[in-house]
């Protein structure tokens, strides 16, 4: 079985859980404790001090009796719940009452300024049975009295340690509270994730599946607009970016089996007729001619493929100088002269003025150029022109060819960049087109990192316009 994120995030949880129980029971324990001992010293503190305001002070001055002074102990002591003694300077005790631990008692009060056995540094103050006169585990505070930079004697303040652990445990029902509070928290959020974060994840992991599988149908649909939202978006952009390059693929393979095979077939025919004798040998001149015609396309096909193949992921560098595209333009036009004049087609132009140098791979813009006039001159109405313009805007050069012709739907204009398409469903009505030119044209511009778009309008012309780097 898989160790799936829910059931890590799961095992965290339980993790967080036993590790704050038992820091709980241990750690904050502790911690709590001691922070309850400083607090009681506090109190204790702050209490001896009102003692020696109230009364003590009166009475280590011989100005109240020691009956009064029991009174006032007393009535501390049961309110506060309290042992509180009264000792002279040499630390025997002078009060004493019937709830008192310990009657009669000299205790040794170095203990409460020694470091070694003080409770802390902060006050005088230790933890434990204060020199044998009180039980195990009680507090005991002490305060010196003096007059005149004389000790007349001191204030003993006990604390049980029952009476620090109900305090503690206050502290610690509140944390464990809170911390009980902060778990159920934690696995809400897991149920959360579970039922809805979780659960997206997997959905896409199911479609994700399918798609390795080579289904591209299945879609995620999440309408979400986060993280996983945009992932699942990206996935079902892939997937139809993916079906439509197999839909593609088949065409592509489809589509070269088909401009292969007529020639083959031709020039097999023709050749098995030559050699039975069933094509006389006074023609087969002609036939002969023919044979050479498909081989010669058959030829153009596989340079055109290899051409085009160039410019995929690994396209090769580019040999970029600095040309003027109006003299490329012109040398160009001279080459299809006897095209042109098969259709009666004559050429306008308007080129910019002067020399019009660009930074492009001169071979490469040349191929474009003579594409883009082998279109024009194939779907050209005959007597019509072929129109030439080169101009700058914004930092470049824009080269525009435009024939007056059949024209391109709009429906079509989407699809002419791709390999092997013709816009004629039967192939094309010029049956030696290979398909493969304006593919080619577009992976050249782009290879240069350029634009090229296309306006057309059916029954009136097509008009292409691409872009170059004028040359500084």
């Amino acid at each position: 079985m898989k160790f799936t994120i829910y059931k890590k995030i799961t095992l965290v949880n339980i993790v967080f859980t036993l590790v704050a129980v038992i820091l709980l029971c241990t750690y904050t324990q502790m911690k709590t404790t001691i922070i309850g001992k400083n607090q009681a010293a506090n109190r204790l503190c702050d209490i001896s001090n009102l003692i020696y305001k109230d009364y003590a002070k009166n009475f280590f001055e011989n100005k109240i009796s020691k009956k009064e002074a029991e009174i006032h102990t007393k009535y501390y002591s049961q309110s506060l719940n309290l042992e509180i003694w009264l000792l002279d300077k040499t630390g025997k005790k002078i009060t004493h009452l019937p709830t008192d631990t310990t009657k009669d008692c000299t205790i040794n009060t170095n203990i409460f300024y020694d470091d070694k056995t003080k409770f802390n540094s902060t006050y005088p103050a230790v933890y434990g049975n204060c020199d044998k006169t009180m039980p195990d585990n009680t507090l005991s505070y002490c305060k010196m009295v003096t007059h005149s930079k004389q000790t007349k004697g001191y204030i003993l303040v006990h604390l049980s340690d029952s009476v620090i652990a109900e305090d503690v445990n206050c502290y610690m029902i509140t944390i464990f509270q809170s911390m009980i509070i902060l778990i159920f928290i934690l696995w809400i959020i897991l149920l959360f994730v579970k039922l809805t974060l979780y659960r997206r994840f997997c959905e896409i992991m199911k479609v994700v599946y399918s798609y390795s599988q080579g289904d591209y149908s299945q879609k995620i649909n999440h309408t979400y607009n986060d993280e996983l939202g945009y992932l699942s978006n990206t996935l079902d952009y892939m997937a139809e970016e993916l079906d439509t390059l197999e839909d593609e693929e088949r065409i592509f393979v489809s589509n070269v089996s088909h401009d292969f095979r007529s020639p083959l077939t031709s020039i097999k025919g023709y050749v098995e007729a030559i050699m039975d004798g069933t094509i006389p040998v006074e023609i087969q001149d002609q036939y002969l001619q023919i044979i050479l015609d498909e081989t010669n396309r058959l030829s153009k096909l596989t340079e055109s493929l290899l051409e085009l193949n160039q410019f995929g992921k690994n396209a090769p560098k580019l040999n970029i100088t600095s040309f003027d595209i109006n003299e490329v333009i012109l040398a160009t036009t001279r080459a299809f002269g006897v095209s042109l004049k098969s259709k009666n087609l004559s050429i306008k132009t308007k080129l910019e003025p002067g020399a019009l140098f660009v930074e492009a791979d001169f071979d490469k813009i040349q191929q474009v150029i003579y594409n883009l006039v082998d279109n024009a001159i194939k779907f050209s109405h005959e007597g019509s022109s072929i129109d030439f313009e080169t101009y700058v805007k914004h930092g470049k050069v824009f080269v525009s060819i435009k024939d007056h012709g059949i024209g391109i739907s709009s429906e079509n204009q989407k699809k002419i960049w791709d390999r092997f398409y013709k816009i004629d469903s039967s192939r094309g009505k010029n049956k030696m087109g290979s398909g493969l030119g304006l593919s080619i044209v577009k992976a050249i511009i782009n290879a240069h990192s350029e634009n090229i778009n296309v306006v057309s309008t059916l029954g009136a012309g097509t008009e292409f316009i691409f872009t170059l780097t004028k040359s500084n």
